[in-house]
Parts: structure tokens; sequence; C-alpha cells
């Protein structure tokens, strides 16, 4: 358990978005909230998306964000 602490300090001196993988009911959302806590953003929302639910075609925009002009509908840039 130590070793996941001091992982989520080191992680959230990182500017970059992060994606926590593992299986079902194993703390993700903890870990990634934990990641949050600790870095220059947690003033700002924590956003947790739930992967599984996201269309497998939208996920990368998902992720990675998206240019309005990439499909039909997008109105404005995402992040």
């Amino acid at each position: 358990m130590l070793e996941y602490i001091d992982l989520t300090k080191k992680v959230s001196k990182s500017d970059l978005s992060i994606l926590v993988r593992g299986e079902s009911r194993t703390g993700k959302k903890l870990i990634a909230q934990s990641i949050h806590n600790n870095s220059n953003r947690k003033n700002q929302p924590f956003i947790a998306v739930n992967c599984t639910t996201v269309p497998e075609n939208l996920l990368e925009n998902e992720i990675f964000g998206y240019d309005k002009r990439t499909f039909t509908g997008g109105l404005k840039d995402g992040k």
C-alpha cells in the first residue's frame, strides 16, 4: 500500500493527464483522486471518466481531446 501512496505523490508532480487501469472495484478512482488532490490542479474540478461507458469510436476523443472539425456535431474544441 505504501508503494501506491509514494507512486501517487510522484505522479501528481507531472502536468500530464493520467489513465488508471485495473480490474473492477480495485480502487482506481481512489488512486486518481489521490493523484489529483496532490497535484497543482487540486483546486480545479476532478473529472473521473468510466471508459467502459464511452463508445469505442469516441474513447480516443474523450481521453485526448478533439478538434471540432474532425467529426459531425463537433461544436467546439474539446479538451
